[in-house]
């Protein structure tokens, strides 16, 4: 009867303890109140909970005893991994069991303090280490009994157990906290597109802005839309996943599975995210290339020539022939910085859509003015391969985007410029020779 007592009251000091550590909402809390709770209950002299920090291949404290017998944080204690810390973390050999050793150098920290019997239990989880608890008798000196080792061995079980499912929930709560980030990611993404939108508004006035909405909806409808699936999908999985833990239900196949799923959808993310954030980049970049209505008084066939010669510059286009005529040699009133957008517009679509494939070509630009000098005709053609879209559609956003370069938005801003920011019109034509030609005419006030 006495012993069936004293089992029973094991038994209630157990689920005592088991109840206690619940409460525990990391694994610092659960360390000690671990602890403190062998300590003054399951007649241990001393223990310590040491983790195994797997990227820096050492042993990190949490808490321990120190030489007097008193719980202490050992938690920046970090200690290299000895020989037979390397043979313990066998699974196959040491899983569940127990290392017992006699008369061995006791330590307080990095610090021999004494000598005497030494046990350890390894904590695995899926065959991996995850750390240690230890027990000595370095406080009163005694000897090991199988009643206290059974004790240890129960101990051990239940901390291991309740330790990994707290680093497990600690795995849902950062993936949890990714997918929070990767949400908010796409949240200011859509807020910076508005905002790209908005700044289009005011520098450009542009008046077919629901065209350029739409077209940067549908460009950035697909990587957002699959973002947010893969987000969506994240979130189902990890719930499923941590209801299985709960029940009690999780095996390794599914922890296998929720592994390879984390690592296709984390793929998946970054992938349309880095797609969406270069897209919105290039819009942006676009929004922010504020116009300046600053009007300057200037020498038209003297100016005109200095904006191409330097564009041609930035743009290292020197292989081709620019051949630039000018008919006026009046002064006039001219919106620069909006032109110098235009010329800029007009040579970058040519090098990348009609100059491909073409390693010499022509660029003419030819300047006169109509009706008495009141407006500026500029024509600018060039000898390249012209366009394959329906010349109503030349200035629709993402018409000239077949070959990939660039967004297919340079038509759509050049006319947006000389139309709504000029008050001019421009009028695209095939020649004979083929390749493309633009007339543009701006109003002017001559001086």
């Amino acid at each position: 009867m006495f012993g069936l007592n004293k089992k029973s009251e094991q038994l209630n000091k157990f689920y005592e303890l088991t109840t206690q550590l619940a409460y525990a909402t990391d694994i610092s809390q659960l360390a000690y109140l671990a602890i403190d709770y062998a300590l003054n209950n399951l007649g241990f002299d001393r223990l310590g909970v040491l983790l195994y920090d797997k990227k820096k291949d050492r042993l990190k404290g949490t808490w321990g005893t120190d030489r007097n017998g008193v719980i202490c944080n050992e938690e920046n204690l970090s200690l290299e991994i000895s020989k037979d810390h390397r043979t313990q973390m066998n699974a196959d050999q040491y899983k569940g069991i127990i290392d017992f050793r006699e008369k061995r150098k006791l330590y307080d920290g990095a610090d021999v303090v004494g000598e005497g019997w030494h046990a350890s239990i390894v904590i695995f989880h899926k065959n991996e280490c995850q750390g240690w608890i230890f027990a000595d008798n370095l406080i009163n000196q005694k000897p090991i009994t199988d009643e206290l080792l059974e004790t240890l061995r129960l101990f051990g079980s239940i901390v291991s157990q309740l330790l990994i499912r707290l680093q497990i929930q600690n795995e849902l709560s950062n993936i949890n906290l990714d997918l929070e980030n990767q949400n908010s990611f796409l949240e200011k993404t859509m807020e910076k597109l508005s905002y790209a939108q908005d700044q289009i508004i005011e520098s450009e006035k542009l008046s077919a802005l629901g065209r350029l909405v739409q077209g940067i909806s549908e460009e950035l409808s697909d990587p957002l839309k699959e973002s947010l699936d893969a987000t969506n999908d994240f979130k189902s999985i990890t719930d499923g996943f941590f209801s299985k833990h709960l029940e009690g239900k999780l095996e390794d196949s599914d922890l296998r599975d929720f592994h390879q799923h984390v690592g296709t959808l984390f793929n998946k993310i970054n992938k349309n995210q880095t797609k969406a954030s270069r897209l919105l980049g290039q819009f942006q970049t676009i929004a922010t290339n504020q116009t300046d209505d600053s009007i300057r008084e200037v020498d038209i066939d003297k100016v005109i020539p200095d904006i191409i010669d330097n564009i041609k510059h930035v743009n290292k286009a020197l292989q081709h022939e620019f051949l630039v005529v000018s008919e006026t040699k009046i002064k006039a009133k001219l919106q620069i910085s909006i032109l110098t957008q235009v010329f800029n517009q007009l040579i970058t679509n040519t090098l990348q859509h009609g100059f491909s494939n073409l390693e010499s070509g022509i660029i003419k630009v030819f300047i006169t003015t109509e009706r008495d000098n009141s407006r500026l005709v500029i024509k600018y053609s060039d000898n390249g391969k012209g366009s394959s879209t329906n010349l109503e559609k030349l200035y629709d956003p993402f018409s000239q985007q077949q070959n990939k370069k660039g967004l297919g938005l340079g038509t759509f801003i050049i006319y947006n410029l000389i139309v709504q920011s000029m008050n001019g019109f421009i009028e695209a034509t095939t020649p004979d020779e083929g390749g493309l030609m633009y007339k543009i005419t701006l109003p002017i006030e001559q001086c």
